[in-house]
């Protein structure tokens, strides 16, 4: 059961405000098959009446400017739903001098008993690869030196099979401190997020996946990858149950390989990638690509997607760059990073 609010579209100046406000606020909607999904149905009104402007992330155009300091940058992420190519990320890695953020899958024997008495089952099939093994582990620790970065890529959205999750990956690779962590946007809750927090996960990079963005969108409409809240900005999350800003920073803006490969019936041309770039250089925000661990045979368009971030004069940065934004003199943190 989603427990996020229901966002509808603003009519006038001051409920684009609240808009702006609420939006801090909502991770989750309802799935997109359930036609619910107000936060990808959300048009400003007032300000963009233009159909032409929908799913867009239009929090940023009610915003205050960012500091002039602050420059745009990029993420390269991995999701290792399998181990295929992952040697190869590694030279490929030090040949671009770049390092990435891996979210490795840690998932709990089908059917052992979880902490709340439930029994662990998972959506999709298990990884080829076990967090436990010698190649996992000796991968982990050389990336590690070169300045990556490894969490988890959660499985359930029971919040009790998470913690154990996080539990078995550190375990596993001795990781400690903040970590990252990933799952489609289906497959968690404001309980979830509430488990990541309370297992010192620090970055969350849910995002929307395509199959169901694809679907959702009526022909002929505009089509923005992977925004998820509304904003190119990381920003807390809201715990809606205990009414407190989580530590959870979320990072909402990816570009998947998926898209980019023109995989999904969202096929761009290089326009709608270049207008998508300028989006996060306008708004100095954090741009992530999302390129999948057994997907190597696509590394020449995250190559060229490279090579253009860094004529647009983005910084390549990892999570570890990326502070929560500290709290006002009552105690409020601001809720963009």
């Amino acid at each position: 059961m989603q427990d996020w609010p229901t966002i509808r579209a603003a009519a006038s100046e001051a409920a684009s405000a609240r808009v702006a406000e609420l939006l801090w606020s909502v991770m989750r909607t309802r799935p997109p098959q359930e036609g619910l999904s107000f936060l990808y149905r959300l048009v400003d009104a007032h300000l963009r009446p233009d159909p032409s402007h929908r799913r867009r992330p239009v929090v940023d155009e009610l915003l205050a400017p960012p500091p002039a300091d602050q420059v745009p940058r990029a993420i390269i992420r991995h999701d290792v739903d399998g181990w295929e190519g992952m040697d190869q990320w590694a030279g490929w890695e030090r040949r671009l001098g770049v390092v990435g953020v891996y979210l490795l899958r840690a998932p709990l024997p089908e059917g052992s008993r979880l902490g709340d008495g439930t029994r662990a089952t998972y959506p999709t099939p298990p990884p080829d690869y076990n967090v436990e093994d010698g190649v996992v582990r000796d991968f982990v620790s050389a990336a590690m030196e070169r300045g990556c970065q490894f969490g988890l890529h959660y499985g359930s959205p029971n919040p009790a099979a998470v913690g154990d999750e996080c539990r078995r990956l550190r375990d596993a690779l001795g990781l400690s401190g903040p970590m990252p962590a990933s799952s489609h946007w289906i497959l968690s809750s404001g309980a979830t997020l509430a488990a990541l927090d309370e297992s010192g996960v620090s970055h969350d990079f849910c995002l929307m996946d395509f199959e169901s963005f694809s679907a959702e969108i009526p022909r002929g409409e505009p089509r923005h990858p992977g925004f998820l809240t509304g904003t190119t900005h990381p920003h807390l999350l809201w715990d809606a149950h205990r009414r407190r800003w989580l530590k959870l920073l979320a990072v909402p803006g990816a570009l998947e390989e998926c898209f980019v490969a023109g995989e999904y019936p969202t096929t761009p041309d290089p326009g709608d990638i270049e207008r998508y770039f300028e989006l996060f250089r306008r708004h100095r925000g954090v741009i992530v690509l999302l390129w999948h661990g057994e997907r190597f045979d696509l590394a020449e368009h995250l190559e060229r997607l490279i090579d253009r971030l860094r004529q647009l004069a983005f910084t390549f940065i990892t999570t570890a760059d990326l502070a929560a934004p500290a709290a006002d003199d009552e105690g409020t943190p601001d809720p963009r990073a």
